[in-house]
């Protein structure tokens, strides 16, 4: 099972922007891309119909994802 935790800047940004633990645990479950970020960093993305593209950035090892920043990597307007 993997453990998830949240550095306090990823924290302070999902409530800025208004994204909950529960869309970063999809985004992470089920991304619709991947990627490499710097620093050794990974990155997934995934769509929210509706809302838009959340992006998160962590690192991972072999039992827990460390949750780095989050960011709505494009936000619809107009529900589009």
């Amino acid at each position: 099972v993997m453990r998830i935790f949240f550095t306090d800047h990823a924290k302070r940004r999902m409530v800025l922007r208004k994204i909950t633990e529960g869309m970063v645990k999809i985004v992470l479950i089920n991304p619709d891309d991947q990627g490499k970020g710097y620093q050794g960093k990974l990155t997934a993305f995934k769509k929210f119909v509706g809302e838009g593209i959340i992006k998160v950035v962590y690192l991972k090892t072999k039992d827990k994802w460390l949750i780095v920043s989050v960011i709505w990597h494009q936000k619809y307007e107009n529900n589009l």
